[in-house]
């Protein structure tokens, strides 16, 4: 065998066993004869066929080692992966941050969801909401609470549109519509409804003498109704481009004032006397008209004086009543004899030169002073300006007319005063009166910019008066005389750390008898608000914030650093 047949033999890989047996058969057929050139040619190329199968299982076998080393790299680096991902997941600080996050999001949803069920819950109880806004917008005054808690008969409050539209139309309708809803948390007895005029067109068949529009409110109780309007609800006011805006809801006065004219089987009359001069007393008649008053104005000179009429009032008149005029006043006090009558006289901030209503006067016992008073006292001052407004007192002879007064402590405001001399102790008594310090500056003094202020002796004097005449079956007829028409104004009526409209409603129905619950309700002011609080009260506060505050903490300051440095 030579050498390329071993080769060969190493190249192929054939057993010894092959080999012996090719050779022998070579040995017997080569006396036959040789093989031929074309079989020879057959065996080579089958016998680089395989070599070439050998090789490529040679090369096939190094792609697999090489693929598996890639492999084994691959799961270690992905173990390795793996362990650093199960090692951070064991650490304390992504114990200690997982934590946190599961917390937030764990509060987070019970955050959502206690706000989903408040939200619930104040739409079917509207008793669980808080209203921590200035003005209380969407909380009813204790006057309100108290009055409808004693309501005795069936109220309906209409809301003439759909509860969804009027909610949603802007946030003045928005604001009534939760402080309405209020109403019937405190009395059983008042039910609300809400009626789209669109989807029933034949509902104002109803009310065939009034005029309604989306938006009013009906409060009704029995065959008694009345229409509150838009105008009713918010106060307007006009900018100088004509624009209309709402500084003011009065959602609150108007349907309690409706709640008690429906409710009330009775109202009383009272009369301005018009005829002697111009005078503004819309405020006061709003605020006698809310505590069901039948407000109206007669003219002496020419109208006779209705028997109905309970009271008379002579607001601030710059001219003096004729002849005709007075007989009236004195023959409907008189009562041919039973007396029961009242009136009031609400006297103008200048002299005003009235010799026979002043003779008038004079038989009630009192008599109209000749200047205007200035309070010295800072403790009875509301305005560092000016010293002509101020605190009034009640008199201690007079707490008849204030028995009823929900809080006895709010003072009445008074301004530009002008003093009521009381000439008949038997008949007249002080009703409200300045401090002792106070000052009069005479009418003829008024100009005079060398008056001494402090040669001015200083005295009590009366700001009201009330004078009383009784029948022989007891029945009383009074004159009650105001020396302040600002006590009537609505600045001084509707700031609520004042006591005017609570103490004169309280004091007319106790003389005209009107057995209401007296209410002096004031709206929602939605701009800016007056404090009502007086200099002395100022200046304390002041001193608080400026140096009080500052003078604490300096001294904790100093006491924490001696401690520090001594220990």
């Amino acid at each position: 065998m030579n050498d390329n047949d071993k080769d060969l033999e190493k190249d192929l890989d054939i057993p010894e066993e092959t080999i012996e047996s090719t050779d022998t058969e070579e040995m017997e057929t080569s006396d036959d004869g040789k093989m031929t050139e074309q079989e020879t040619a057959e065996d080579t190329e089958e016998t680089e066929s395989k070599t070439a199968d050998n090789a490529e299982v040679t090369e096939t076998g190094d792609t697999e080692k090489e693929d598996t080393t890639e492999d084994k790299k691959d799961t270690a680096e992905k173990k390795k992966k793996d362990s650093k991902i199960k090692g951070l997941f064991k650490s304390r600080k992504f114990r200690k941050g997982g934590f946190s996050i599961i917390f937030v999001a764990v509060f987070v949803a019970v955050i959502i969801v206690l706000n989903m069920v408040a939200g619930l819950l104040t739409s079917k109880i509207p008793a669980l909401t808080f209203d921590l806004s200035t003005m209380k917008t969407a909380e009813l005054s204790q006057d309100t609470i108290d009055f409808v808690q004693t309501i005795n008969k069936e109220v309906t409050i209409t809301v003439l549109a759909p509860e969804s539209k009027y909610v949603s139309a802007n946030q003045y309708y928005l604001m009534a519509n939760t402080l309405l809803k209020q109403y019937r948390n405190y009395s059983k007895k008042i039910k609300i409804e809400y009626v789209d005029l669109t989807a029933n067109p034949t509902f104002t068949s109803q009310y065939p003498d009034d005029t309604l529009s989306s938006g009013n409110y009906i409060v009704e109780c029995g065959n008694k109704h009345r229409i509150l309007t838009n105008s009713d609800l918010f106060k307007f006011t006009q900018d100088m481009y004509g624009s209309s805006q709402i500084t003011s809801m009065e959602v609150e006065p108007a349907v309690t004032t409706a709640i008690l004219n429906v409710t009330s089987e009775n109202q009383t009359k009272v009369r301005f006397i018009d005829g002697f001069g111009d005078y503004d007393a819309t405020y006061f008649k709003t605020l006698l008209e809310k505590n069901n008053y039948d407000v109206g104005t007669i003219n002496t000179l020419t109208e006779k004086i209705e028997d109905s009429v309970e009271a008379l009032i002579l607001f601030t008149p710059s001219v003096d009543l004729d002849d005709t005029s007075i007989k009236k006043i004195k023959d409907f006090l008189n009562n041919n004899g039973n007396y029961g009558k009242d009136f009031f006289y609400v006297a103008l901030e200048q002299k005003v030169e009235m010799p026979k209503f002043d003779a008038f006067l004079e038989e009630w016992g009192v008599k109209m002073g000749d200047g205007i008073v200035m309070e010295t006292d800072s403790s009875k001052l509301v305005s560092v300006n000016t010293a002509f407004f101020s605190l009034l007192d009640y008199s201690t002879n007079s707490s008849e007319y204030t028995q009823g007064l929900k809080n006895k402590t709010l003072n009445v405001l008074g301004g530009y005063i002008i003093p009521i001399e009381i000439t008949n102790e038997n008949t007249a008594i002080p009703l409200l009166q300045t401090s002792e310090s106070a000052k009069l500056i005479k009418f003829s003094e008024a100009d005079n910019r060398d008056l001494d202020i402090n040669k001015i002796e200083g005295k009590l004097y009366n700001a009201s008066t009330i004078s009383t005449k009784t029948s022989g079956n007891d029945e009383k007829s009074s004159v009650v005389a105001f020396g302040s028409n600002f006590m009537f104004s609505s600045n001084a009526l509707s700031i609520p750390s004042y006591n005017n409209g609570a103490y004169l409603i309280n004091m007319m129905n106790k003389l005209t008898d009107n057995t209401d619950e007296g209410i002096t309700i004031d709206g929602k002011n939605l701009e800016s608000t007056s404090l009502g609080i007086t200099t002395d009260q100022i200046n304390f506060i002041t001193g608080i914030c400026m140096a009080g505050i500052p003078l604490i903490i300096i001294i904790v300051g100093v006491v924490i650093w001696v401690r520090r440095r001594n220990r």
